[in-house]
């Protein structure tokens, strides 16, 4: 549904231009208060020119009452603002991954030694006492 005029891309045509998932997409931007929990856009990012609104119809087929709908679209300036978001995004996350590998591999590290510590302690406990040479 893309207006090359108005040069605007729904939702999904921006996820599928961002190489990414709408889901994906709408996530990111819900988690960084762009979009609300309704897809809208705050007034903040609709007055930079990056997101508009518009009003459609929609007929709800069972009942054929018509309505209008509000749709977000995603301006051009809006998709490349969008991926330096999503490009910040990915580093952030590649930096909490390798975190979260680094702190795996030292609790195994500690857990291996707990687990050596225990080892050498219950053996110390169970080594037999040497006979006593001198009977009584």
């Amino acid at each position: 549904m893309s207006n090359p005029e108005n040069n605007y891309h729904t939702l999904s045509e921006a996820a599928h231009l961002l190489k990414t998932g709408k889901n994906t997409l709408l996530e990111l931007l819900r988690e960084n208060q762009i979009l609300n929990a309704e897809n809208i856009p705050y007034r903040k990012y609709r007055m930079q020119g990056l997101f508009a609104i518009h009003k459609m119809p929609h007929t709800i087929r069972s009942t054929g009452i018509q309505r209008w709908i509000a749709k977000t679209v995603v301006t051009k300036s809006g998709i490349a603002w969008i991926n330096e978001l999503l490009n910040r995004n990915n580093k952030v996350n590649a930096t909490k991954q390798r975190k979260r590998e680094k702190d795996r591999v030292r609790y195994q590290q500690k857990k291996s030694e707990e687990q050596a510590w225990k080892l050498v302690l219950s053996a110390s406990w169970h080594t037999p006492k040497p006979a006593n040479p001198n009977p009584s």
